[in-house]
């Protein structure tokens, strides 16, 4: 028998409204309205504006949890009455001004060659993405082709890059957990980090031999990618090991790596980017929340101090088909899924350890969408491409509102059988997702958040950001309702303001009172004074 809640829950999703249904995946033309835009429009605080009507928002969106895999595996519902532990609003406040924005795209190397000969990589600039992670896949060493490249657009995009280290192909010691391999284990893995590092990091031969190409040396390095999993120590050991012996040799590979690193003078600037978990479940069977803390345990009764192991720690806070913003339950699973709980949860094995105000980075998380290059029933999850949208814009945002700094979303087009690509395959078209991002950064460059209207409560978010750190411009408000439409009152001084939906689209209102109401949904809308 379904439970009350679980029942409530499931009505809820069934009532959303489908609106808009529009494919970007075959152009480059962004998504049209069906209606004129830019009309203005006098209102007073009495007055409800009707977004879907008004400018042909997207915000009334159906969230589809029908699996082409086994349903009763995966069925799973979202619950916006569970807390979500965000941090108090004034540590986030007390936070240093962003050196870079939240806004990361991943790609693994061998797709970024691909796609600058494809595409070029004006597109992701066009985006306006200024943090990229470089997946390093299995491979020897990154293609100085592809470093010609990526210098060029660091420097013209003044962007940030991280390359994830890992090398399955390098590395068969047969039987793990034998001290005597282990050691050769971590030392080969620090001998291609030397190798790395002296070819593309600070006074790197790469620059010294090419010295037309702008000097922008690669400043973090992730220790491996996702360790909790089959990656460490690789697929043909998955069955060597158990949770807790791959945190013990994961643990010993980072802090060796750690203290090979600040041994160098010359590497003051490197920043080392560690555990890199997968999944965010609350127990302990290899999520990223217990992985982490076992990684830290492991580190500890080895004799080190993992106070002293890395300078940033990275997690993957997949979620399968659930809300970067609400619980999501798979009770079958035995899951219950919160990215911002699952964020406070590593926070709190950090402060235990000693890693207290150190960042946390999301180095790759994303959603799969039907469309694609890929058959939406091999992962058994997939999303509209709307909701994917609205997921990764989400993802950014409340990403700021829990203090984490970047954000790597994945890919930049469909890998691993897994559609979350931000250009299409065939053809390098832009996605939603893709004119949703673009959207966003462009109203918010380099944002910090600076108040809350609503925290969250029962699924309803509205905040107010500073757009861009650098510059004086006016705060935006910044609105949505996870689990579909409802009509709400923000505050709002009397002038002239553009609402802006989640794809660009706009229209301009006086405002005569001291709030506006309007009505919102799963996908943001913006509110920005003009």
């Amino acid at each position: 028998m379904m439970n009350e809640k679980k029942a409530k829950a499931l009505v809820a999703l069934l009532t959303i409204a489908l609106l808009l249904s529009v494919s970007c995946k075959k152009d480059n033309i962004k998504p049209d309205p069906d209606i004129a835009l830019n009309s203005e429009q006098t209102i007073d605080s009495t007055e409800a504006i009707d977004t879907t009507e008004a400018i042909n928002s997207p915000t009334n969106i159906t969230i589809n949890f029908e699996h082409p895999k086994d349903t009763s595996k995966w069925y799973g519902y979202i619950d916006v009455s569970a807390t979500q532990n965000f941090p108090p609003f004034q540590d986030i406040l007390n936070l240093a001004d962003p050196s870079k924005p939240v806004y990361g795209l991943f790609t693994w190397s061998s797709t970024w060659n691909t796609f600058r000969k494809f595409a070029n990589s004006a597109d992701i600039a066009d985006v306006g993405w200024r943090v990229i992670r470089i997946g390093c896949d299995f491979s020897t060493m990154f293609k100085d082709e592809n470093m010609v490249n990526l210098a060029d657009f660091c420097d013209k995009n003044d962007a940030e890059v991280m390359f994830t280290l890992i090398s399955l192909q390098r590395f068969n010691y047969g039987e793990f957990l034998n001290e005597e391999n282990d050691s050769v284990f971590i030392e080969d893995f620090i001998k291609y980090f030397d190798d790395m590092v002296n070819r593309f990091g600070p006074n790197g031969t790469f620059f010294s031999e090419n010295p037309d190409v702008p000097y922008r040396p690669v400043l973090h390095w992730e220790i491996w990618n996702e360790p909790n999993l089959y990656y460490l120590p690789g697929p043909e050991h998955w069955e060597e090991l158990n949770t807790e012996q791959r945190a013990d040799l994961y643990g010993r590979l980072l802090v060796k790596v750690y203290n090979h690193v600040r041994a160098n003078p010359d590497w003051d600037d490197i920043k080392i980017v560690g555990i890199g978990g997968c999944r965010g479940g609350l127990n302990r069977n290899g999520s990223i929340t217990s992985f982490t803390e076992l990684v830290h345990e492991k580190i500890e009764e080895r004799g080190y101090n993992p106070a002293n192991c890395y300078d940033i720690v990275s997690t993957h806070p997949y979620i399968f088909d659930g809300p970067p913003d609400a619980d999501y339950v798979l009770e079958d699973n035995f899951y219950q899924y919160s990215i911002p709980n699952n964020t406070a949860e590593i926070r709190r094995v950090m402060d235990l350890y000693g890693n207290q105000n150190k960042p946390i980075w999301f180095t790759e998380v994303g959603w799969h969408r039907f469309e694609g290059a890929a058959d939406p029933s091999i992962r058994g999850f997939p999303i509209s491409e709307r909701l994917q949208a609205a997921y990764a814009v989400r993802l950014y945002l409340i990403a700021m509102r829990i203090g984490v700094e970047r954000v790597h979303d994945m890919f930049v087009w469909d890998a691993n059988s897994l559609n979350a690509g931000f250009f299409n395959n065939d053809d390098g078209a832009w996605w939603e997702q893709t004119y949703a991002v673009e959207t966003l950064i462009e109203i918010m460059p380099n944002p910090r958040i600076t108040s809350a209207v609503s925290d969250g409560v029962d699924g309803y978010y509205c905040y107010v950001f500073t757009p861009d750190v650098n510059t004086a411009e006016e705060d935006v408000i910044v609105a949505w309702n996870v689990e579909g439409p409802v009509t709400v009152e923000i505050p709002l001084s009397s002038g002239k303001y553009k609402i802006v939906d989640m794809l660009g689209e706009e229209t301009t209102i006086n405002n005569n009172s001291n709030s506006v109401i309007i009505e919102i949904g799963p996908c943001p809308i913006y509110i920005v004074k003009i």
